[in-house]
């Protein structure tokens, strides 16, 4: 599984279970959401534009998982400029 080395290890197992979670939800709400959209009127285009943006998302978590990833609570460059 490539997502294992984007997370800490001190969070590795909560990471992998969310991601595996999120992945399977959105399998079971894709088709669905797919099929229901031009009944309701949506055209197709917009429906695809919709997961390319939770792909984007996506994207932008894991880069800054990457970035932040490997620091802890507490860690005072994470609170640096904090009153």
């Amino acid at each position: 599984m490539l997502a294992i080395g984007y997370y800490p290890e001190a969070v590795r197992a909560i990471g992998i279970g969310c991601t595996e979670s999120v992945g399977r939800i959105g399998t079971i709400i894709a088709p669905i959401l797919i099929g229901l959209a031009p009944s309701g009127g949506v055209h197709e285009t917009t429906v695809m534009s919709l997961f390319a943006l939770l792909a984007a998302l996506a994207t932008i978590s894991l880069v800054v998982i990457r970035l932040y990833g490997d620091r802890q609570i507490g860690d005072p460059a994470l609170t640096a400029g904090r009153g």
